[in-house]
C-alpha cells in the first residue's frame, strides 16, 4: 500500500466550497471528496481524504487545557480516532503537509495535533499564528463563537509555549484588537467573553476593562437586553476586585441583583423563570454586606411567585398495561393462611437495585441526551424548589447528578411496584383475612429488626397499612424505622450518639445514619440506596424529612410512595423474623415487575 500523503490532495476547492471557513465544515467537504474517490476506485486518495476528514471533525474545546481536541468517538459504524490514536504514518503526513496549507483554520488544526501528540514546539507556534489568523477571519456577528474559541486556544497555547514572551504578547494584542472592534449592538456577547479571557493576563489594565464592561452594560440595558447587561456587570465586578476596589465591585454585584429582580418582574407570565431569577437574586444578595433586608424582601417575593407555580404544574400520566402483573400478585397470596400470605407479600417487595438504576440512567442518557444536558429543578406541591438536578453531559460520569436521577427513576419504580404488586396483594389479603393488630404481634415479636419494647408500635403500624390507613402507618412506622436502623448501626459498632460543642448529646438521626460511610456495608448497597431516596433525599420521595417537618397534606398519604414504604417496612420486619428454610424459598421472577417508563 502507498504511504499516506495529504500533499497530493486538492484541498483549496474543497475548502472554498465549505459553508463556513472552519474545520467543522471542511469535514463535510472532505467526506464528499472521499466518497468520490471511492466511486472512482482511487483507494489511495480515498484513504487520505478519510484520514483528514477525521482530523477535521475533532471538536475544539478551547477551555480544556488537558484535551482541547476531542474525537466524537464511534458514530454509527464509523470510528473517529482521537489525536493520541493517530498512527505514525498519519502524524508524518501532517508534519509533511501543514507548512504548505494555505487555510489558517486547517493549518492550525494540523499543527495543534502535532503539538499535542509529539510536543512539537515549532508546530505549536505555527498553530498559535494560524488560530489568530482564523479568529480574525471569523470576526463577524454570526461567527463570534468560533472566533472566541480560536482566540482562547491561541492564548492557552501561547502561555504554554512562551510564558509571557513575544508570542504570548501577540495573542493578547490580537484579543484586544478584536475587543476594540466588537462594538454594540453587533457583538453583545463577544466583548464579555474576551474580557473574561483577559482576566488571566497579569498586565491587563483593570480600570480600562471595567470601564469597557460598564459601557457595554449601559448599552445593553438601554436596549432591554438585561441578560447581557447582567453578564457585563458580573465581569465588571471581577475587574474591580482585581483592581483592589472592593466597594465598586460590590456596587456592580448589587446591580446584578437588580437585573435579576427586573427579569423576574418581566417573567410573570412564566413563574418558573421568575422563580429562577429571584433565587439567583437572593443568592447574589446574601453575598453582599448590609443587604439582609433586601434579601428578606426578595424571599417574600419568591414565596408569592412559588404559589403561582402550583397552578402551572402539569400532571403527567404514563399508561402501562399491568393487568397480568396485578393478577399474578393477587394469585400469589389468595387462599393462603394469613401468615403465609404476609410472607409471600413481603418477598414480593424488593429494594431498588442500584446497579440496574445506574445502567438505566446511562442507557437513557444515550437515547435521550438532550434531556440530560439541561439542569432541572425539583419543586414540591407548594412550588418550593427543593432540589437542583445538575446537567449530565454524555461524556461525563456525573457523580451527584447521576445519583439524583437514579433516585428519581427509583421513585417511578417504587410507585409502579406499589400499584401493580403491593396494593393488589394487600387488598386480597385483607379480603381473605380481616386482621387486627394482634395478628401482627407474633411477626413483630420475633423480628430482629424490631427492638424490644417496640413490638406493639410496629404491629399497629403494619396493621394500619394492611387496612389501607397509610396516614397512621406512615406516622408510626417512619420514626420506628429510624430507631431500628440506629439500633442496627449500634450493634455493628457505629457510634450513634453525637457529642455537641456545648457538652450535650443527641442521637444520630436518619440523615446521619444513611449518610455514614458504613451504611452500604451494614444495610447492603441496594437497601441503603433505597432508604436514602425514599426517606431523606430531596431528589427522591424524602418521606422522613417531609413528615418530620409537617409538610404532608391529608390527601398525600394516599399516594403510591406510602404504599411502597409500608411494603418495604413489612419486608424488613418479616424477612428478619423468618427461619432460614423459608428465607431460601424462590423469589418472584423479575417479570412480575412493571417496566420503567421512558423519561
Amino acid at each position: 500500500m502507498s504511504s499516506l500523503s495529504y500533499t497530493t490532495l486538492d484541498l483549496e476547492p474543497r475548502i472554498a466550497a465549505a459553508r463556513t471557513p472552519t474545520c467543522l465544515w471542511f469535514h463535510f467537504e472532505f467526506q464528499k471528496a472521499r466518497n468520490e474517490a471511492r466511486e472512482a476506485g482511487d483507494h489511495v486518495q480515498a484513504r487520505a481524504w478519510h484520514s483528514l476528514m477525521c482530523i477535521a471533525w475533532y471538536h475544539l474545546r478551547s477551555d480544556d487545557l488537558r484535551e482541547p481536541l476531542v474525537s466524537p468517538g464511534q458514530m454509527g459504524t464509523m470510528r473517529f480516532p482521537a489525536p493520541s490514536d493517530l498512527t505514525t504514518e498519519e502524524l508524518d503526513a501532517l508534519f509533511e503537509a501543514y507548512p504548505s496549507v494555505l487555510d489558517p483554520d486547517l493549518r492550525a488544526r494540523m499543527a495543534d495535533v502535532l503539538w499535542l501528540v509529539r510536543n512539537d514546539h515549532e508546530a505549536g507556534r505555527v498553530a498559535i499564528d494560524a488560530y489568530l489568523d482564523s479568529a480574525k477571519r471569523l470576526h463577524a456577528p454570526e461567527h463570534w463563537v468560533p472566533c472566541h474559541e480560536r482566540l482562547e486556544r491561541a492564548l492557552h497555547l501561547a502561555r504554554s509555549l512562551d510564558k509571557r514572551g513575544p508570542t504570548y504578547q501577540k495573542a493578547v494584542a490580537a484579543i484586544i484588537e478584536i475587543q476594540d472592534r466588537s462594538t454594540w449592538p453587533d457583538y453583545p456577547h463577544l466583548p464579555v467573553k474576551l474580557s473574561e479571557l483577559m482576566l488571566t493576563h497579569r498586565d491587563a489594565d483593570a480600570a480600562i476593562e471595567a470601564s469597557r464592561m460598564v459601557t457595554l452594560a449601559g448599552q445593553a440595558e438601554a436596549a432591554g437586553e438585561l441578560r447581557v447587561a447582567r453578564h457585563a456587570r458580573s465581569m465588571e465586578a471581577k475587574w474591580r476586585e482585581k483592581g483592589g476596589d472592593r466597594d465598586a465591585a460590590n456596587l456592580a454585584r448589587l446591580a446584578i441583583v437588580e437585573f435579576h429582580e427586573r427579569e423576574a418582574d418581566l417573567s410573570q407570565g412564566n413563574p418558573f423563570q421568575a422563580a429562577h431569577h429571584l433565587e439567583a437574586a437572593i443568592k447574589a444578595c446574601r453575598q453582599l454586606p448590609g443587604q439582609q433586608a433586601r434579601a428578606q424582601a426578595l424571599i417574600r417575593k419568591l414565596g408569592q411567585v412559588q404559589q403561582q407555580l402550583v397552578g402551572h404544574m402539569k400532571h403527567v400520566e404514563v399508561r402501562q398495561d399491568v393487568s397480568e402483573v396485578v393478577e399474578r400478585a393477587r394469585g400469589a397470596v389468595s387462599g393462603k393462611p394469613f401468615l403465609d400470605a404476609i410472607v409471600v407479600l413481603a418477598q414480593m417487595v424488593a429494594p431498588m437495585s442500584r446497579k440496574d438504576l445506574r445502567r438505566f440512567v446511562d442507557e437513557s442518557r444515550q437515547r435521550h441526551p438532550m434531556l440530560y444536558l439541561i439542569q432541572s429543578t425539583v419543586h414540591d406541591k407548594r412550588g418550593h424548589a427543593v432540589a437542583k438536578v445538575p446537567s449530565l453531559p454524555w461524556d461525563e460520569e456525573g457523580g451527584d447528578a447521576t445519583l439524583m436521577r437514579m433516585h428519581q427513576h427509583a421513585t417511578q419504580r417504587q410507585n409502579a411496584m406499589a400499584t401493580a404488586i403491593i396494593e393488589p396483594a394487600r387488598s386480597q389479603i385483607l379480603a381473605d383475612h380481616p386482621s387486627t393488630m394482634r395478628d401482627f404481634m407474633p411477626i413483630a415479636g420475633s423480628s430482629r429488626f424490631v427492638p424490644s419494647g417496640r413490638e406493639a408500635l410496629y404491629a399497629r403500624g403494619l396493621c394500619a397499612g394492611l387496612e389501607g390507613d397509610f396516614t397512621e402507618a406512615a406516622h408510626i412506622l417512619i420514626p420506628q424505622v429510624e430507631n431500628s436502623i440506629r439500633e442496627v448501626f449500634a450493634e455493628a459498632g457505629v457510634l450513634t450518639t453525637k457529642h455537641l460543642q456545648d457538652g450535650t448529646q443527641r442521637q444520630a438521626d436518619l440523615n446521619d445514619l444513611l449518610g455514614a460511610p458504613r451504611a452500604d456495608e451494614i444495610l447492603g448497597e441496594d437497601l441503603s440506596f433505597t432508604l436514602r431516596g425514599l426517606l431523606i433525599r430531596a431528589s427522591g420521595s424524602n418521606l422522613r424529612n417531609r413528615l418530620a417537618h409537617g409538610l404532608i397534606d391529608d390527601h398525600e398519604f394516599l399516594e403510591d410512595r406510602y404504599v411502597y414504604l409500608w411494603g418495604l417496612v413489612l419486608r424488613l420486619v418479616v424477612m428478619t423474623a423468618l427461619p432460614p428454610q423459608v428465607l431460601q424459598e424462590d423469589q418472584p421472577e423479575e417479570s412480575n415487575q412493571p417496566n420503567d417508563p421512558e423519561p
